[in-house]
């Protein structure tokens, strides 16, 4: 007689299966659209358990931003009928775990790096083209997305019948 096997305990959130998928799903560090990232995301799930961009997108609204934020996760939103834009870091998201809550320090030595490069510069145009990217780097505790004041071009909508 075989033995049966254990029931896999139904777990929610990021413990999910989905969650699991979605926080080792890199997107080299950048914004990216979310149908992009869904299609990451299926390729580590089964495929019964497949999403969609609209699927995806209520997830994270579910799951909310604090706690993607400790996974390496953030999501900016357009708006109910856009789809939104997420970043994922993997790295980022593996020590802030590790951290439990706690503030992760800086690993990469860039707090001893000068910020202020552009601003204090006299070339042209200087100022207006500051460092908007994190100074440290992806695998730091104090890793920080890029800004998306300039990405309200990439609004798209949702292309499922439910839009």
């Amino acid at each position: 007689q075989q033995p049966r096997a254990t029931p896999r305990k139904r777990r929610g959130g990021m413990e999910s299966e989905l969650g699991h998928a979605l926080a080792s799903t890199g997107t080299s560090n950048q914004w990216s659209m979310l149908d992009g990232v869904t299609t990451k995301v299926n390729k580590k799930l089964p495929k019964d358990m497949q999403v969609t961009p609209r699927q995806l997108d209520a997830f994270l609204q579910q799951v909310g931003d604090a706690e993607l934020r400790k996974h390496g996760i953030w999501r900016t939103s357009f708006g109910a009928k856009y789809m939104p834009i997420i970043v994922v870091n993997p790295a980022l998201g593996r020590i802030l775990r590790l951290c439990n809550g706690a503030e992760p320090p800086c690993s990469c030595g860039a707090l001893n790096q000068r910020e202020d490069r552009f601003l204090s510069s006299h070339a042209y145009n200087a100022g207006r083209h500051a460092l908007v990217a994190s100074s440290h780097k992806a695998s730091c505790g104090q890793w920080t997305p890029p800004q998306t004041s300039h990405l309200h071009s990439w609004r798209r909508g949702f292309t499922d019948p439910n839009a």
